[in-house]
């Protein structure tokens, strides 16, 4: 019960300071069963992606990465989506609910099954970061529009005076 309201506390506390996910959340965290890389990065034009390696502190190792659609202008990370910690086993799951810039880059986290990570019911965690990494292809909150693709060209070969080739 007091671990409860201490971690109620918490998130109320920093409540204030919550910010979405970008890119620049990536980093190296401590969790309070395991340490985590994770990584985001938008993935081609209308995804992002999170990828995520972490060592339990029994020394399991498990890493998985999950891609969500995200075409619009200013597209975060956004709260509610699961991310397997083992992809090869999905049986634990992470969802990252607040980034606190202004807490050296903090992460909230709801830590559970996938159905209780997904609705919210999840135990809630805050993953400190302990070292920066730079995102491969970053992504702001309030960014411009993703740029859009071009309309492919197929050239098409055709005979001298027959068949009508197109523009």
């Amino acid at each position: 019960m007091r671990s409860m309201i201490l971690i109620l506390a918490l998130m109320i506390s920093t409540a204030s300071t919550a910010a979405p996910i970008p890119s620049a959340a990536s980093g190296v965290y401590i969790t309070p069963d395991r340490v985590c890389r994770v990584v985001f990065s938008r993935f081609q034009v209308s995804w992002l992606l999170a990828e995520m390696t972490c060592m339990e502190w029994s020394g399991a190792v498990k890493s998985s990465s999950q891609t969500v659609y995200a075409p619009q202008a200013g597209s975060c990370w956004p709260a509610g989506s699961a991310v397997a910690f083992n992809s090869q086993a999905p049986i634990d799951y992470v969802s990252f609910v607040h980034y606190f810039d202004a807490d050296a880059g903090a992460l909230g986290a709801l830590v559970g099954n996938q159905a209780q990570v997904v609705n919210g019911d999840g135990q809630g965690q805050k993953w400190v970061r302990v070292a920066t990494l730079e995102s491969p292809a970053p992504f702001t909150c309030a960014g411009p529009e993703p740029a859009a693709q071009s309309t492919p060209h197929y050239p098409r070969l055709c005979r001298q005076y027959g068949l009508y080739c197109g523009g």
